[in-house]
């Protein structure tokens, strides 16, 4: 699957000096044996110094057992993906946008269903904004474009921040 217009935009927006402005990154989780009903928890936070990461995609390696483990993911304190890691939801990946920070990173609930060590490897592939200063850039950016899809992009990004800063004053 290509990438969400609005990703493939940012990611051909660049700075003055000729830098690309955002960067592509991906990250893996891998655990060889998750114990029997155990349950753990991944926190995804922004990657390195990086000021917000959009996550865009998210799967899972095929070589896991289908209906092995159910999870969550839950980020700006609401459950946003809930179930079994069955076959069918294994077999596509989640494509949608997940904003990670530091004041807000996503957490990933998984348990181990069976009563058998198992193997769980999750995988996302995610855009990286370094600064304020860069983000503020992308917003001007997104004003100017005026497609449905960056529209949307431009009104997430405005609410994510204001809740950032909300946290940020404790309000």
């Amino acid at each position: 699957m290509g990438l969400p217009y609005a990703i493939e935009y940012l990611l051909t927006i660049r700075r003055a000096s000729g830098g690309s402005l955002v960067h592509q990154g991906g990250s893996q989780v891998e655990i060889l044996q998750v114990p029997p009903y155990r349950t753990f928890t991944i926190q995804q936070a922004p990657f390195g110094s990086d000021y917000l990461d959009i996550v865009y995609e998210a799967w899972f390696d095929p070589s896991m057992v289908p209906g092995a483990f159910s999870g969550y993911l839950q980020y700006f304190g609401a459950r946003q993906v809930d179930g079994i890691f069955s076959s069918a939801f294994m077999a596509h990946p989640f494509n949608g946008l997940v904003f990670i920070s530091n004041a807000e990173p996503a957490l990933i609930y998984v348990r181990n269903l069976t009563n058998q060590h198992q193997f769980y490897s999750g995988n996302i592939f995610f855009i990286a904004i370094a600064s304020e200063e860069d983000f503020n850039i992308i917003l001007e950016h997104l004003k100017g474009v005026g497609t449905v899809e960056t529209n949307r992009l431009l009104v997430m990004l405005k609410a994510v921040m204001a809740g950032e800063k909300s946290n940020a004053t404790g309000n």
